[in-house]
């Protein structure tokens, strides 16, 4: 896994944008609202994403997860290396961190990021 193979997961979600925090960090984003995050200098990659509290509890008993350093309390879980998962794996994990922070989102917001993905 690269983290080419993470954003092209991504782009596939509504409302995606990008930015770079704290220098190193490549931000997965919903307009502003961050839902996952991959550390471009770990050697290997690491990435930290959005979880419900239930998916959070379970990914933390497998090996390579943690809580993500500052967001663990909020269901923020890290894995060690991103290679770790399969493409498929990200998939479900990626389209779940997006769920947990579009549904924060306005129902006329929700509906209009939806719009701006099929046009």
């Amino acid at each position: 896994m690269q983290i080419e193979d993470l954003q092209d997961i991504a782009n596939a979600l509504p409302g995606i944008t990008y930015d770079i925090k704290w220098e190193h960090n490549l931000c997965f984003c919903i307009t502003t609202k961050i839902f996952a995050m991959v550390n471009v200098d770990s050697i290997p990659t690491t990435c930290s994403f959005k979880q419900s509290k239930e998916g959070a509890l379970a990914l933390l008993e497998q090996e390579g997860f943690r809580p993500a350093p500052y967001l663990g309390r909020n269901h923020w879980v890290q894995v060690d290396d991103i290679s770790r998962l399969s493409k498929q794996e990200w998939k479900v994990l990626l389209a779940e961190a997006h769920a947990c922070i579009f549904q924060k989102f306005s129902k006329s917001m929700r509906t209009q990021l939806l719009n701006e993905k099929t046009t």
